[in-house]
């Protein structure tokens, strides 16, 4: 294929001092006559590692990445205006690594012969080389230490995560352990003024020390489902999934009613202060389980975990009401796994703090609060 002259030198010269562009212009014209262009389509290979060197590639248009046997991503990715292969060519050398077309590629093929002669015969074309190539090292060195620098942010944001992940899950546990010990070994009720006053001051400050830990890990707003993005169908599926929830808790009120001693079924009677508080309550429970936990589950895990992070932050979750009641673990497993999912399709905590207040507060009226705490 001819070779356009003029875009070949202006190509080599890419990167040149100004002084010299002009003088070595035409010069450059002598050793066009020796290249030929040669077009890769994606995904083939230029350069093939472990083959004899027997050419030079200018890059004319299009991207192309390095690779190395035994290395899992890309060394280095180049594109119009980079010099590849000339390593190789001293003595006829193997390829230290293949090149492969990312998109279709344009290329100057500049023989091993041609480019050695002109290296030995014309000093200006040897200063040029090593000039280009230095230009390519001092590109490659930057991007490195831009990768390098993007790879430190990643590990700090990690570190900060997995300090979260472990603080919360002893603050979970610690209020675990408290909670039982109160429980089971004081004989206290669970709808008890203290355990409502110790339960909910525990909650406040882990809301507050975990805030602050928020505040370092690099987790945004958005990621913690604190916006109003996706809350209008966040909102609509919640709504919809707590509807046939309440209908299936009502049933199982009325059937109960006939086979337990404990009275089920609507009764106002049983509201007190404590269905105003789950107003605070719910969504700050939500922002805990969700928001934080969850959400630092997807990070550490990677992308495509998220259904893993739901299942890990819901079994956790229920693992807290084991010391009240294993038929309530099992009850805030399920709700777990459901408010966990749809926050993984919303990133919205609106949707599931409203769910989680009106169930809280639906089975409370309907007696099963009291019924699964007994």
């Amino acid at each position: 294929m001819q070779v356009d002259r003029s875009t070949f030198a202006d190509l080599l010269l890419q990167g040149a001092p100004e002084k010299e562009r002009a003088r070595l212009a035409n010069e450059l014209d002598g050793l066009a006559a020796c290249v030929s262009s040669r077009h890769f389509v994606a995904g083939e290979y230029l350069i093939n590692e472990g083959d004899v060197g027997d050419a030079v590639y200018l890059i004319s248009k299009g991207e192309v990445e390095i690779l190395k046997q035994g290395k899992p991503h890309p060394v280095g990715t180049a594109s119009a205006g980079n010099l590849l292969g000339e390593l190789a060519l001293e003595g006829r050398g193997q390829r230290a690594a293949s090149v492969k077309a990312v998109t279709d590629v344009h290329a100057y093929r500049i023989r091993a012969e041609d480019y050695l002669k002109a290296v030995k015969t014309w000093p200006e074309f040897k200063r040029l080389v090593t000039h280009k190539l230095y230009q390519q090292l001092s590109d490659k060195h930057q991007d490195l230490q831009a990768r390098h620098q993007q790879l430190l942010e990643a590990q700090k944001e990690k570190d900060s995560l997995g300090f979260l992940l472990v603080t919360l899950l002893l603050l979970l546990t610690s209020y675990a352990l408290v909670n039982g010990f109160m429980v089971n070994l004081l004989a206290l009720p669970t709808d008890s003024w203290l355990m409502f006053s110790f339960s909910r001051t525990t909650e406040l400050m882990a809301v507050v020390i975990l805030w602050q830990l928020v505040r370092r890990s690099g987790l945004t707003a958005k990621d913690m489902g604190l916006t109003t993005v996706n809350v209008g169908s966040s909102l609509k599926e919640s709504l919809l999934l707590t509807l046939v929830a309440m209908l299936l808790m009502y049933g199982l009120a009325v059937y109960l009613a006939a086979y337990w001693d404990k009275p089920t079924g609507w009764d106002l009677s049983r509201f007190d202060y404590s269905y105003i508080t789950y107003l605070i309550v719910a969504p700050l429970q939500e922002w805990v389980a969700r928001g934080v936990f969850q959400t630092s589950l997807e990070k550490l895990l990677g992308k495509g975990k998220g259904l893993v992070a739901v299942l890990l932050s819901s079994l956790v979750f229920a693992t807290l009401h084991l010391h009240v009641n294993p038929i309530l673990s099992v009850v805030s497993l399920i709700s777990g796994l459901i408010w966990g999912s749809l926050f993984l399709r919303h990133r919205n905590l609106i949707g599931v703090s409203v769910s989680h207040f009106l169930l809280g507060n639906w089975v409370a009226f309907l007696g099963l609060w009291a019924l699964w705490t007994g």
